[in-house]
């Protein structure tokens, strides 16, 4: 995930169904998945992005539900 472009595809991408399912089928199943994927599945893609570019150490992916830790980062993991 060093290509920008990809990481951006991989964290949007899964929005799309997301809103499908909070829309059309039940809204609780689409809750159920935003939650996911904002507690569990961004903070593994972050850190996987920033362990790739070896700025932070698989030791510190508990540090990513700190959200101060994202700002350290910012630039790096969204615009570089």
């Amino acid at each position: 995930m060093k290509n920008l472009t990809i990481f951006y595809i991989i964290i949007i991408c899964p929005l799309l169904p997301i809103y499908y399912l909070m829309n059309n089928v039940q809204s609780n199943i689409g809750v159920y998945v935003l939650l996911f994927y904002s507690l569990i599945f961004r903070p593994i893609t972050d850190g996987l992005r920033l362990y790739q570019k070896k700025l932070i150490k698989p030791k510190d992916f508990v540090k990513l539900y700190n959200p101060y830790f994202y700002l350290k980062f910012f630039k790096d993991l969204y615009l570089k």
